[in-house]
């Protein structure tokens, strides 16, 4: 009978000599028992190292040994050409990359302790159409938990930018939530086109292509034009960048010219942003707005909806819960004066 290697493979590469009794090697053990000499205690040697020129006095392990050195030379020549890959692959490449591994690291030890308060995150998934998350709520507000900041916990609600309801028409009392709401939505989008975690529960959101914020400006850059003109300046320039894929954000705009005048262009805006088709929070004081919400999407160019969403009071109370409905007609302003005894019954008894 003659034995005839079918392939041979490497199982393993080390940096040290493998002295241990093969399968081959036991099977073939016979050989050793008809030759006491200790020479033949390396027969396998010139199997695993050829180069050291020692020759076996086994026929059967000389054979395979030649056998074996003859196909060696093709499965080396593999693996070089494997190992050329990454021995070819310069870590000038990876160092460069050494911020951005930085970036993700801070945002998993950052994600690791908003956690650990109690405070859902997750990685959200694509989406082409609508964006739906649950639990949804401002990091800024985790962060400052973890920092002891702020004893309560965090409110969570739930957020939708769907076709029928693409425009929040944002509501309610003053120092109620509405403002860290709409800056939530902005870092939620932010965070999420980093491809870290989302400040919620679950969801899937549709990617922008540009976050726009119409907030308050400082006064200084207003001298040249007026408050109303520096506003309306920075809107314009929004309208002509933004797209159906674009996300704006609106904090009390208009809200330093008259409430008529402030009606009057709000009214347009959000009559364009319907016909745009953009997705935006539109954060007012302007219940009229609210009101009227059905007649924003009315137009013969509209192409989505908008909608009324109120931030949540009971008894003077601030629940931080959206509801999407009508607001409630009146101000808040009476609240705000009595908490600080500024209404005219407290002011008398002065």
């Amino acid at each position: 009978m003659i034995f005839f290697p079918d392939e041979v493979g490497i199982i393993s590469m080390n940096e040290y000599y493998f002295h241990e009794q093969g399968v081959l090697e036991r099977f073939i053990g016979f050989h050793k028992k008809r030759n006491s000499s200790d020479k033949n205690l390396n027969s396998f040697a010139m199997v695993t190292h050829p180069h050291k020129g020692s020759v076996s006095e086994s026929p059967l392990m000389n054979n395979l040994s030649n056998i074996v050195e003859r196909m060696l030379p093709d499965i080396t020549h593999r693996l070089k050409r494997i190992l050329k890959k990454y021995t070819d692959t310069s870590g000038l490449s990876l160092s460069r990359l050494a911020d951005e591994f930085l970036f993700y690291e801070r945002f998993i030890k950052l994600e690791h302790h908003i956690s650990e308060c109690g405070n859902p995150c997750c990685m959200v998934e694509f989406s082409n159409d609508d964006t739906l998350i649950s639990d949804f709520y401002n990091i800024k507000l985790a962060v400052c938990r973890i920092k002891g900041t702020i004893g309560h916990s965090v409110v969570c609600n739930d957020l939708e930018f769907t076709n029928e309801k693409n425009i929040m028409i944002l509501t309610g009392p003053n120092r109620g939530g509405k403002t860290i709401f709409t800056q939530g939505i902005g870092i939620a989008f932010l965070l999420f086109q980093q491809g870290v975690f989302v400040p919620c529960s679950k969801g899937k959101m549709r990617i922008c292509d540009g976050i726009y914020t119409h907030f308050p400006a400082d006064e200084n850059k207003t001298v040249s034009l007026g408050r109303i003109g520096e506003e309306a300046q920075r809107l314009s320039e929004i309208c002509k960048t933004a797209t159906s894929e674009s996300l704006i954000l609106f904090n009390e705009s208009f809200a330093t010219t008259s409430h008529t005048e402030s009606i009057y262009i709000a009214t347009d805006i959000l009559k364009y942003l319907c016909s745009l088709g953009v997705r935006a929070c539109f954060n007012t004081h302007i219940h009229e707005l609210a009101e009227n919400v059905d007649k924003l999407s009315l137009s013969d160019k509209s192409v989505c909806g908008a909608v009324s969403v109120v931030m949540g009071c009971e008894n003077g109370e601030r629940s931080y819960k959206i509801f999407y409905k009508k607001p409630d007609s009146k101000s808040y302003a009476h609240d705000i004066a009595y908490k600080y005894g500024i209404t005219f019954e407290q002011l008398c008894k002065l």
